[in-house]
């Protein structure tokens, strides 16, 4: 299909919002009998832009995000600082090499150096060239408009639930599983230790309620964030204990999907507190999830 709709937007963190524009944007497309493109930013354009200079979804996690809403084609634009200094009237130009049958932002969509476009302007640059422009409203939560931002605090504070409706998806991570310190499979308890990218934004240090894709396959976990007190080890790291299974994933490219907050990293007087503990965090994840 020749005729491309472009949904223009950071797309950081793919919530309800940058869903909605989306779902939106597969209208006006089937209207136009054309195909709808998602325009994004490589990883590089967060650690510019954001105070936080971490990513709720990676760009590869962000483009099986949008490959599984239905959409084919991702464009993905430098995050460069070079980039960014591109004036808004040689983006308007860039655009235009798309060869644009039309166009689909929010109404907060700023472009160009400094932010100095916005959506009102795309309108009327292409309204000029018969593209059409269609400006979607802001998805609100409690009267705000629904951010990246709101949703990096939550996660910050492991108030998993509330973010996860925000993102209208649970928040998740992908990684490789790694040799760790097997200090859980002393226990009785072996954990899946993953490798992941450092631009990914960390939830709360503690220990949540999950569930672990290993090979195309959900099982319930129980997941760590941050440092082993009670083991005096002081690498922060992301491991996840996947109930009822006991298969070497060695370098297995995993998911895991955060569901709960259950508590914070306790520093127990030894290692038969710490397997009470996990065996009750266990029986409460069993208990609230279900697969």
């Amino acid at each position: 299909m020749d005729k491309k709709i472009y949904a223009l937007g950071l797309f950081d963190s793919m919530h309800k919002g940058h869903r909605a524009l989306i779902e939106k944007g597969k209208t006006f497309a089937k209207e136009l009998n054309a195909e709808l493109c998602v325009v994004t930013f490589d990883d590089e354009l967060c650690g510019l832009l954001s105070k936080t200079s971490k990513e709720v979804y990676l760009l590869r996690e962000r483009e099986e995000i949008i490959k599984s809403l239905g959409i084919n084609e991702v464009k993905v634009l430098p995050g460069s600082k070079d980039f960014l200094q591109t004036d808004k009237k040689d983006f308007l130009k860039l655009l235009s090499d798309f060869n644009p049958a039309g166009f689909v932002v929010g109404s907060d969509y700023k472009f160009g150096r400094n932010a100095a476009g916005d959506a009102n302007l795309l309108k009327d640059y292409f309204s000029d060239k018969g593209v059409a422009v269609t400006i979607c409203p802001l998805e609100l939560y409690n009267g705000e408009k629904i951010s990246t931002t709101e949703i990096k605090l939550l996660l910050s504070e492991g108030k998993i639930e509330e973010a996860n409706y925000l993102l209208d998806a649970p928040f998740f991570f992908t990684g490789t599983v790694v040799e760790g310190l097997k200090n859980g499979r002393k226990l009785g308890l072996p954990t899946a230790n993953i490798d992941f990218d450092g631009r990914k934004f960390i939830p709360k240090e503690g220990v949540y309620m999950t569930k672990t894709i290993v090979d195309g396959r959900t099982y319930l976990s129980v997941t760590n964030i941050g440092m082993h007190p009670t083991i005096n080890t002081e690498k922060a790291n992301l491991e996840s204990h996947i109930l009822d299974f006991d298969s070497n994933i060695y370098k297995k490219d995993i998911k895991i999907e955060f569901y709960k907050y259950i508590r914070g990293v306790i520093r127990f007087k030894n290692a038969d507190e710490l397997k009470a503990q996990i065996a009750k965090d266990i029986d409460n994840t069993r208990n609230e999830l279900s697969l």
